[in-house]
């Protein structure tokens, strides 16, 4: 009996030596628009990542952002996805976020408010650059690298709230960021690089919660109204404050807990003389009670305060 194409496929496949693979469809999101507000929603709950290239986004309505995270999805969003949105105003991450790409938005000149409610990974090269409207940044979870050049010229930024732990901040960061007064970082931090702070005039305390990797040299260069620093770990939770990290500021102290004062001053010796215990970080004295009577009875024995 002769056997055809088909059957011979057949018969080789059930023999397991034939593979079918199926490609798995390229990620696409789905938009809806009303008069100034674009929400981006996956729209397969088969994806675990929608990568976003928003240039066609960028239209002259469009004054908000949502990337709407109901199916649980991470976005990516690529290199130049959003770069330059002229009337862009607000972005808003309900879920996690992978990479932001290299000058993902760069340049949008009207951009005052970001919000990553979820964890986000890497923040790419350039990519707020000049964004100088943006005021608030808060970060909600967890945040991978920031790399080099990331923030740099966001003149008009006040505040950054880091709610989770932080990867690597890379050189010239947040250079030239003079508006920012106050940086909190509520979790853990990896390095800092070279001049990440430089020129931030307005900065006046930054509070480290978690462990620090190295501060390093410049790294909050020019800070002139830098007054203190906050460590509230023990010395072993700092690895290296190098000697010129805050040159040209004018940093007066460096609060640390009280019992651990003393660590810091041996650890950092070019800081010694900064080196106070967190205002009220002491406990209270414990409460001392003369007595001037003790009567013995027979079995026990009874203590009574002076009147």
């Amino acid at each position: 009996m002769k056997i055809n194409i088909f059957q011979k496929i057949i018969i080789l496949l059930s023999l397991g030596l034939i593979a079918v693979t199926t490609a798995k469809a390229t990620p696409t999101v789905a938009v809806s628009v009303n008069t100034a507000t674009i929400t981006i929603t996956a729209d397969d709950d088969d994806i675990e990542s929608a990568n976003v290239d928003g240039t066609s986004l960028c239209t002259s309505t469009i004054t908000e952002i949502i990337f709407n995270n109901s199916g649980g999805h991470s976005y990516k969003i690529n290199d130049d996805a959003l770069n330059g949105c002229a009337t862009l105003e607000n972005i808003t991450f309900e879920g996690n976020v992978g990479n932001i790409g290299n000058h993902a938005f760069e340049g949008c000149p009207v951009l005052d408010n970001i919000t990553f409610e979820g964890n986000v990974g890497d923040i790419g090269f350039n990519a707020f650059l000049n964004c100088t409207a943006l005021e608030n940044i808060t970060f909600e979870g967890s945040v991978g690298n920031i790399v080099f050049d990331a923030f740099r010229n966001c003149t008009a930024l006040e505040n950054i709230t880091f709610e989770g732990s932080v990867g690597n901040i890379g050189q010239i960061a947040f250079m030239n960021c003079g508006a920012l007064e106050n940086i909190t970082f509520k979790g853990n931090v990896g390095d800092i690089g070279f001049n990440a702070f430089e020129n931030c005039t307005a900065l006046e305390n930054i509070t480290f919660e978690g462990s620090v990797g190295t501060i390093n040299n410049e790294a909050f260069k020019n800070c002139s109204s830098l007054e203190s620093i906050t460590f509230k770990g023990n010395a072993s939770t700092v690895s290296d404050i190098t000697d010129y990290a805050f040159d040209g500021s004018s940093i007066e102290s460096i609060y640390v807990p009280y019992k651990y004062v003393n660590a810091y001053k041996a650890k950092f010796p070019a800081y010694a003389d900064l080196f106070e215990e967190i205002p009220g970080s002491e406990p209270p004295p414990r409460a001392q009670t003369s007595i001037n009577k003790i009567h013995i009875k027979k079995g026990s024995l009874e203590i009574k305060p002076q009147e």
